[in-house]
């Protein structure tokens, strides 16, 4: 199904891996995660300083949960298209975890850069759930970009191959 965004990213001459995760179970996506992450690092075409993760809607949510117990994991940027909110980031008003165990790991910086990009009128997750995320991100150093789109929603209709352009641009 994500062959059309593959397309998109590849034409810019980038490689692009998606993946069918566990959609049911947070432990089983983490291990998948950490699996591809893994294989990712041992390939020779796979630059380790140049990853973004560009997730959308339930899998926009299972990678920020990883990346919220798995530090060590975090990319370079990392771009969210209409994704919910994560109960890990209940009730905090900085992300403590990101900003300790990242800087422990040698030349990997914890200020990764993120895009939040949701439609408005989102019937499966509210707007106003993606306007709390920048300030708990920011509160981590990292440079943050929020662009709510009138009149769209969760797939963010025609604009859902601009977006995924943009994002790997």
């Amino acid at each position: 199904k994500d062959g059309k965004a593959l397309r998109l990213i590849a034409e810019l001459g980038l490689a692009a891996v998606s993946f069918e995760y566990s959609q049911t179970n947070q432990a089983h996506f983490d291990a998948q995660f950490k699996a591809l992450h893994e294989f990712l690092s041992r390939q020779p075409w796979a630059r380790s300083n140049a990853i973004a993760w560009i997730t959308h809607s339930l899998g926009a949510q299972r990678s920020l949960s990883c990346l919220l117990r798995n530090p060590r994991l975090q990319p370079q940027a990392l771009v969210r298209l209409n994704g919910g909110w994560v109960e890990e980031l209940n009730g905090k008003t900085e992300i403590q975890s990101l900003n300790s165990e990242a800087r422990s790991v040698p030349a990997r910086s914890s200020r990764f850069a993120v895009w939040l990009v949701h439609g408005e009128m989102d019937e499966l997750f509210p707007a106003a759930d993606c306007h709390r995320l920048p300030s708990l991100l920011r509160s981590n150093g990292a440079p943050v970009q929020l662009n709510v789109f009138p009149n769209r929603g969760h797939g963010l209709g025609d604009d859902r191959p601009t977006m995924i352009r943009a994002a790997a641009e």
